[in-house]
């Protein structure tokens, strides 16, 4: 079954035929399901226009406005979400390959933090690194069994892997794998939205719409932070200007999700604020537990 209106959906204009003529939307919409998001996709993704560049400024600077315009209908005018998810974590992956570096909370390279710690050795005529790699010796798993050694193991060697480059592995890893996680992550947390918004009567697939489109913003987000970051270390500003610029921006990544959640789900300040408490934790909790894969792996 299509959605078929007398008006279109996307500009108003009364519809004549199959097509609008003032901007080209079908006066028949497929039912909003995963497979319509796909095909969306599909049709979209040879065809980069002026959609990309009308989207992003609403995106990036108004919370929540893009899924409910694309929920309400209105989605000739804007690119499809997981073609916009898609392109944002393409470029982003690409830009963080090219400069192989990663916005930081603090201004240390891992390599000078290594020097760091080696200069402290020779001064203290111990070994800061050898100490934490035997710390990692520490760990154990109490239970008797084959797999629950063989897991201790790897756990230990990851461990000495990424005491030894001050976490530079862990974070080349991390980045790496990102778009895998978010394969896995991003579907998981409009499970949880769907579970926090049960009288809601929206579907599963409007909650995963409303979370590429955040994620899509993320990936920008963290594309702006690292040019910031690599024009930083050029003119060789301070690290106290990195660290405002880098709380601004993680705050700003923050609040957007609540005033998104606020604008998308139209409850009042006090429920959403008490769900983006929980959505936070639970997002939380799935990054750590995707960060250990990650090192694990």
């Amino acid at each position: 079954m299509t959605e078929q209106s007398s008006t279109c959906l996307n500009c108003g204009t009364t519809l004549t035929g199959r097509y609008c003529r003032e901007c080209g939307q079908g006066s028949r919409l497929r039912p909003l399901s995963l497979w319509a998001l796909v095909m969306e996709f599909v049709e979209e993704i040879f065809d980069l226009d002026s959609k990309v560049w009308r989207s992003l400024r609403p995106l990036m600077l108004q919370p929540g406005r893009i899924t409910n315009e694309y929920l309400a209908g209105r989605r000739a005018s804007y690119v499809s979400p997981l073609r916009f998810y898609l392109t944002a974590s393409v470029l982003f992956f690409i830009v963080a390959v090219l400069t192989d570096n990663t916005p930081r909370l603090s201004w240390g390279d891992a390599d000078e933090a290594r020097q760091a710690i080696e200069a402290a050795e020779q001064e203290d005529g111990g070994s800061a690194l050898i100490a934490l790699s035997e710390g990692c010796d520490k760990i154990t798993i109490d239970i008797d069994a084959d797999w629950a050694r063989t897991w201790q193991e790897h756990v230990i060697e990851s461990c000495k892997q990424v005491s030894a480059d001050s976490g530079k592995s862990l974070e080349r890893a991390s980045i790496d794998n990102i778009p895998i996680m978010m394969v896995i992550f991003i579907p998981v947390l409009a499970l949880v939205m769907k579970l926090l918004y049960p009288l809601s009567k929206r579907f599963y697939v409007e909650h995963l719409v409303f979370f590429l489109h955040y994620h899509a913003f993320g990936f920008f987000m963290l594309m702006l932070m690292i040019f910031i970051y690599e024009s930083g270390t050029m003119i060789e500003w301070s690290k106290t200007a990195w660290r405002i610029v880098s709380i601004a921006g993680s705050g700003y990544m923050a609040l957007y999700l609540l005033v998104a959640m606020r604008r998308v789900y139209r409850q009042g300040w006090l429920a959403t604020s008490a769900k983006y408490v929980l959505l936070f934790m639970a997002y939380v909790t799935g990054l750590s537990m995707s960060l250990f894969g990650v090192m694990l792996y």
